[in-house]
């Protein structure tokens, strides 16, 4: 009994022995076998994430290289339109009128325009249509509108932006739109413009009649977000221009802050489309043509900020407002009313530019921190500038802006005229805050 039961404890405890070890075999292949799983997860998220961080600086280097060439670009633009000679139109008299005088040889125009890739139409009216199509935002239109002194300029700059696409490949991210009109000193491009075509323009330019004259005052009457733009682009022209023809062309970089009458409270157009209308004002009406040698660096100062307008608004990733120049006029506008009638009101539309400035900012924060301008969040943020201008601009129902700072100049000024203007303003403090 005692051999069977010494040999039973052995065979138990063999057993046991055994057990434990296989058990402690598992643990381990188990255990080691976590380490690898976790040491590849591991390795496999920290591979994927330098992954990222590479595919991120290479976005940043490509980023950084795009807007290096969009730099070198715009300056070999700003070259080519100081080099601009009209002396081809001028004198050989490629833009001759017809018999009555009052209206530009359209022909003429569509002969210019056929040599290029601009595919030139012309209207039933006689109304010549070409464009330089977008490359990444076909949709979205930058539209210069010209008859009389402007005609020139387009059909130049036209030929300047052509040169820059054979040259250096370049194509704007957004369409460019040249329209000649018909009558001088009429817009016949916005009669022809269709309805469903307003909510694609980015901006509306325009140059008509006699807009430039000898010894004129750069003006820019318009939507407030298009001004800017083009406030911008005069003061880099200005920073580009040598000390010698500053002197000879300081009037054009005066904006008429000095002659309020002839410059800030100049009428908008009656439109519900981002603009601005481009001119230099003399106190006398002199065209250009009268002076054609001496009126020379006006032209082409002149055509410098227009070109680099339309370009920064059709090649720009992400547009932008800077509101110092909103709420300058609109100050500008409200001293002028001096009825204690309506210093309420005035206090009130004050506060709501505030308002408005400091949201604008805000949102310029929020542009800037945009990494990519080619995302979804970069397209929706432009369509918010562009829909921010058309509610600063608050069209009645016959288009007239409600909020255009001409309204105090010419002395029609009511308590409905500044209720609708703070309506207006309080609408625009709104999409400001959604947005």
């Amino acid at each position: 009994m005692h051999r069977v039961l010494s040999f039973q404890m052995g065979r138990g405890f063999g057993e046991s022995s055994e057990f434990v070890t296989k058990r402690m075999c598992f643990s381990f292949i188990f255990f080691f076998g976590f380490l690898a799983l976790l040491g590849g997860f591991l390795l496999g998220r920290f591979s994927a994430e330098r992954t990222e961080k590479l595919r991120e600086q290479r976005k940043q280097i490509e980023y950084t290289e795009n807007r290096m060439e969009s730099v070198r670009l715009e300056r070999t633009l700003l070259e080519e339109l100081r080099k601009a000679s009209f002396d081809q139109y001028h004198v050989t008299k490629t833009l001759a009128k017809d018999a009555n005088e009052d209206h530009i040889n359209h022909e003429s125009v569509e002969t210019t325009l056929s040599n290029s890739h601009l595919f030139p139409n012309s209207m039933p009216d006689k109304t010549v249509v070409a464009s330089l199509p977008g490359l990444r935002e076909s949709d979205r239109w930058v539209v210069l509108s010209v008859s009389g002194d402007g005609v020139i300029l387009a059909l130049e700059l036209a030929r300047v932006f052509e040169k820059l696409r054979d040259a250096h490949n370049w194509n704007p991210r957004r369409r460019i739109v040249f329209c000649f009109s018909n009558e001088f000193g009429r817009d016949s491009c916005r009669d022809n413009l269709p309805k469903y075509a307003h909510h694609k323009i980015v901006a509306y330019l325009t140059v008509h009649g006699n807009a430039i004259q000898k010894n004129g005052c750069f003006v820019a009457p318009g939507s407030d977000v298009v001004r800017s733009s083009v406030f911008e682009a005069v003061q880099t022209v200005q920073d580009t221009i040598s000390a010698q023809d500053l002197t000879s062309t300081r009037r054009i970089f005066n904006w008429c802050q000095k002659e309020p009458d002839d410059g800030l409270f100049l009428p908008r157009l009656p439109s519900d489309i981002p603009h601005a209308s481009l001119a230099l004002l003399a106190a006398t009406n002199t065209s250009v043509n009268a002076d054609y040698e001496t009126a020379t660096p006006y032209r082409r100062s002149f055509f410098q900020i227009i070109g680099l307008t339309i370009w920064r608004l059709s090649n720009s990733p992400i547009l932008h407002w800077d509101p110092k120049y909103f709420e300058r006029d609109v100050k500008a506008a409200l001293k002028m009313i001096d009825s204690p009638g309506f210093v309420q009101v005035k206090e009130k539309i004050t506060s709501t530019v505030h308002k408005i400035v400091n949201r604008a900012y805000n949102l310029n924060r929020n542009i800037n921190e945009i990494e990519e301008p080619d995302s979804l969040s970069a397209r929706v943020m432009n369509d918010l500038v562009m829909d921010l201008d058309r509610v600063l601009l608050c069209p009645d129902g016959n288009l007239a802006s409600k909020t255009d700072p001409a309204l105090i100049k010419r002395g029609l000024v009511d308590s409905e005229m500044l209720d609708d203007m703070l309506n207006c303003y309080e609408n625009v403090v709104q999409v400001l805050q959604e947005g």
